[in-house]
């Protein structure tokens, strides 16, 4: 399998993920109202925030030592699998729960 396509999962993904957080991890309180409408008040929360930040860049991170070192090529592939797997079951757990509380109000 050419080397290309076989790490293109690993390279998308570790775009997107070190991308993302870095919009709204530096500074939440400026940022997230913008994009979310979403105030953030306290130190707490900003802190929160910056930790999730922080392990989606660490994941990024490994996803690139995993392209560039194939002894950890698979170790990083699953990695990526259960994270996307957790963020897919987040977001259709969230519409599940949506749509069950929209039914009571029919």
């Amino acid at each position: 399998m050419d080397k290309t396509i076989k790490n293109l999962h690993l390279g998308l993904s570790a775009t997107v993920v070190f991308g993302a957080p870095l919009l709204y991890g530096f500074n939440p309180n400026k940022i997230l109202p913008l994009i979310f409408e979403f105030k953030v008040d306290n130190l707490e929360l900003k802190n929160i925030f910056r930790a999730i930040m922080g392990l989606y860049i660490a994941f990024a991170i490994y996803w690139v030592i995993g392209i560039r070192k194939s002894e950890h090529w698979r170790n990083a592939t699953l990695t990526n699998i259960i994270f996307m797997g957790g963020l897919a079951f987040g977001r259709l757990s969230k519409s599940v729960s949506f749509n069950c509380n929209d039914m009571g109000n029919i």
